[in-house]
């Protein structure tokens, strides 16, 4: 007999006897004549002996006195415990009678069932009544409301009292790949490598949680990552490039991202995007300051927007150095750009150095350029964005919005493309994109610089010609 002392009163679980004597007649005895039926409601009774104490569970009580919230109230010293594969106990809510004041019972295939129960575990047919087969498996029907919502409940004398576990589905994070070809590599599944094909959409990996929110620490790659190293693409053709919400990638997952556990239980879904060759992605102001700054060429992928007002200074590139690498910006903006320099004489200085002939930025924006420059003796040549573009190099959708170029010291040399008329008056037709001048560049590949301004010892430079002021 599984007896239950609880603070204020006393308890006893339906199913077990003495001799002839039932539980529900131990239990009048004893003065417990309040009965309450938990449904396990697809899960199980941990501690349950039958097979429908399992299932099921009726315990009676002295009327007057609280009950047992099993699952969650450990006060009676004996471990009650209730679980289901996949789910996690969400607590429990009252069931919706029927006219009899019974609850609504439903087979697994959502027939309504009529189920008497007399607190036994002697099944059977009573008074024409079909009642339920051992530890078949069935779901009561909630009405809405939380049982133990407000605390304690007190059952009454002549109650019967009728509860229903409620649960939420474990939440498995999916992993689909997006690729712009097919992946042939090298999976690891059950411990074994074997080459296969993946395809947009394919399921490369996933992970289970149990909490409400689901936390993605999304510096990782499922390439490299030991949580997903059962399933992790290894390809030598395709890069990973990034996670995103949704399946077009244009709502990447972001740092410290959260992802809301679906409220009706379905997988939640991330994206993997993977793209066919070499690639290095730039999600950072420090990666794309790296990116400027490479002396060699090769091919960067922008994800999403980066903010680099946190990040310390950029550098200028010397008219020598040639960017030749492909960029693809993908429509995101790279804003905040902060530059201060100290330059010795005779420099040749700009943002990107000189455009190589095979260099391609596309779809690409930089806002707020800030770049505070001082030299100390010597000529000085400075330029907003290129020292020179060669022929076949390509700028495809890139523009540059409100830039700021301030130079001081001028009087301590030279800067010669930017000079003093005979008025005394600062004048420039090249400060902009390093060409002989800016309106040859602007015919070319068209004005990419919108708010530019040009200031010489605090001094705005006010006659520019051809390029914005």
């Amino acid at each position: 007999m599984a007896l239950f002392v609880l603070s204020l009163a006393a308890a006893i679980t339906a199913g077990c006897s003495i001799g002839e004597k039932t539980a529900q007649d131990l239990a009048g005895e004893m003065g417990l004549n309040c009965p309450v039926t938990y449904y396990a409601n697809g899960g199980q009774f941990v501690d349950g002996t039958s097979k429908d104490q399992k299932v099921y569970r009726t315990v009676y009580y002295k009327p007057e006195t609280p009950i047992f919230n099993i699952g969650v109230d450990s006060s009676t010293g004996q471990a009650m415990t209730i679980s289901r594969d996949g789910y996690v106990f969400m607590g429990w809510e009252y069931c919706k009678l029927n006219e009899e004041g019974e609850p609504i019972l439903k087979d697994t295939e959502g027939v309504v069932l009529n189920v008497l129960d007399n607190g036994t575990a002697d099944i059977k047919d009573v008074n024409g009544r079909q009642l339920l087969e051992q530890n078949k498996r069935f779901t009561a029907e909630p009405d809405g409301t939380k049982a133990f919502a407000d605390g304690k409940i007190v059952i009454h004398e002549g109650d019967h009292i009728y509860l229903a576990a409620t649960w939420v589905q474990d939440v498995v994070l999916e992993y689909r790949l997006v690729t712009d070809t097919p992946i042939s590599a090298t999976v690891t599944e059950n411990g074994e490598s074997k080459t296969a094909t993946c395809n947009t959409g394919d399921l490369i990996a996933k992970q289970v949680f149990t909490l409400n929110e689901i936390y993605l620490d999304t510096s990782f790659s499922p390439v490299t990552d030991e949580t997903l190293s059962d399933r992790a693409i290894l390809a030598d053709t395709h890069t990973y490039i990034h996670l995103y919400y949704d399946e077009e990638c244009k709502e990447p997952v972001l740092e410290n991202g959260v992802i809301d556990k679906p409220a009706d239980s379905k997988n939640a879904v991330i994206y993997v995007k993977y793209l066919q060759g070499s690639w290095t992605t730039v999600r950072t102001a420090a990666n794309f300051a790296s990116m400027l700054s490479s002396s060699t060429a090769g091919n960067y992928y922008i994800p999403f927007d980066i903010d680099c007002a946190s990040y310390a200074s950029f550098g200028l590139r010397n008219s020598t150095a040639t960017f030749n690498s492909k960029v693809e910006g993908n429509g995101f903006t790279v804003s905040n750009i902060k530059i201060t320099s100290r330059l010795p004489g005779n420099n040749n200085v700009s943002l990107f150095g000189t455009l190589g002939a095979n260099a391609q930025i596309n779809n690409l924006t930089l806002q707020t350029v800030t770049a505070d420059i001082s030299f100390r003796t010597g000529n000085l040549t400075i330029y907003a964005l290129f020292s020179g573009v060669n022929e076949g190099a390509t700028l495809n959708g890139f523009k540059v919005v409100d830039y700021t170029l301030s130079i001081s010291g001028a009087s301590n040399g030279t800067i010669l493309n930017i000079q003093k008329d005979n008025a005394g008056v600062y004048i420039t037709d090249n400060w902009l994109y390093g060409t002989d001048t800016d309106a040859e560049f602007i015919s070319k590949y068209g004005n990419i610089v919108q708010n530019a301004t040009l200031k010489i010892d605090n001094e705005q430079v006010t006659q520019v010609t051809g390029g914005q002021q």
